[in-house]
């Protein structure tokens, strides 16, 4: 049974009995949309359940751990996120131009007829209201949620990181990683992924995996001369550009 979770506006085919049956936000708004969580049959003939996600407007990735409950990350700019009494974020951070977009994630038990947990996790977003986003999810074998993504906010909540520089450019945010208890409650690690001395800032976030060893796996884009490799990886320094006008 396939189940899928993505970004939609109103009229989507849910069903009753799930948390969010109707359109969470207001359809005035210009280009609402909301998160959603979708599964169907075995063969696609039929909708075994589908709902909106509450508080959100976008989802931007979906993991499943052992006892089939969803996690699910995105970003929102909505205020009434059904945060758990002991989340680790309970309401969003607004900006100083707006109440801007912050990450996420959701936990829902395998039928979405509840929200085991929730939380915020982002920090202040920037004077152009940028804010943060979050794109992957992924569990490790102790239940742990990791999340991945991009942030203007050069205060995001950091604990035992391998990077404090914040760097972005105009048109790049910063990589962030994140680590959080699975009841998401605590957050357990917290780092910005960019260059280390300001030499070429600017990184984006593409995807993250966890292996059998519960080592984490993240794929992305970088500007950064001095990213953090290692001496003895692939391709331990950048590569010159075909057309060094088109650095940004």
């Amino acid at each position: 049974q396939a189940t899928i979770a993505g970004t939609g506006g109103l009229g989507l085919p849910t069903t009753a009995a799930t948390i969010q049956h109707t359109f969470p936000n207001n359809p005035a708004a210009g280009n609402a949309t909301a998160g959603f969580i979708l599964q169907l049959n075995a063969t696609a003939s039929a909708i075994n359940f589908a709902s909106y996600l509450p508080g959100t407007d976008v989802a931007g990735g979906m993991a499943v751990d052992a006892a089939g409950n969803y996690y699910l990350t995105g970003y929102t700019s909505e205020t009434d996120l059904p945060v758990s009494s002991d989340a680790y974020q309970k309401s969003i951070i607004p900006g100083k131009n707006c109440t801007c977009n912050d990450g996420y994630i959701l936990k829902l038990n395998p039928q979405a007829t509840a929200v085991l947990a929730a939380t915020y996790l982002g920090g202040t977003p920037a004077v152009g209201n940028e804010g943060t986003t979050f794109s992957g999810i992924a569990l490790d074998s102790h239940g742990n949620v990791f999340v991945g993504g991009y942030t203007a906010s050069d205060d995001f909540p950091l604990k035992d990181p391998f990077n404090t520089t914040y760097e972005s450019t105009a048109s790049v945010d910063d990589m962030i990683l994140a680590e959080m208890s699975s009841d998401l409650t605590s957050l357990l690690f917290g780092s910005f992924l960019s260059s280390t001395s300001s030499q070429s800032s600017g990184s984006m976030f593409s995807g993250l995996a966890v292996d059998k060893s519960d080592k984490l796996l993240v794929a992305g884009t970088t500007y950064a001369s001095d990213f953090p490799t290692t001496e003895d990886s692939f391709e331990p320094k950048l590569p010159p550009p075909a057309n060094p006008q088109s650095i940004p």
